[in-house]
């Protein structure tokens, strides 16, 4: 986005890509990932709940796989022709109002944005 906005909302991906993310995201008893999820306003109990699914290192490796293979992919994919629902909310920390508003642009099939 022109704003730069963006980019600081997902300065966090490229540190996915590294190969120990999974031990430091899970490290000091996924401190960072609490404290971020709190930030966002997200209730204790809820990051409580998705610690219990994500909180161990095969869930994380496997949360991580996407950022990965994303990362190796350079060129532009082309529009997605499938049909999207993209269900966006405001306290979203790492994806901006613009940039889900600007992810139709992307998409030739049916799309429908739902903040």
């Amino acid at each position: 986005m022109p704003d730069g906005e963006q980019a600081r909302r997902s300065r966090h991906h490229r540190a996915f890509l590294e190969p120990d993310a999974g031990s430091l995201l899970l490290a000091n008893d996924a401190q960072w990932l609490r404290e971020r999820l709190a930030r966002s306003g997200v209730p204790k109990a809820a990051i409580e709940r998705h610690l219990s699914v994500l909180g161990n290192g095969p869930a994380m490796e496997a949360a991580l796989a996407w950022y990965r293979a994303r990362g190796a992919i350079r060129a532009p994919l082309g529009a997605i022709s499938v049909p999207v629902l993209y269900v966006w909310g405001d306290a979203d920390d790492t994806v901006g109002r613009s940039a889900a508003e600007s992810t139709g642009e992307f998409v030739s099939g049916p799309y429908q944005l739902k903040s």
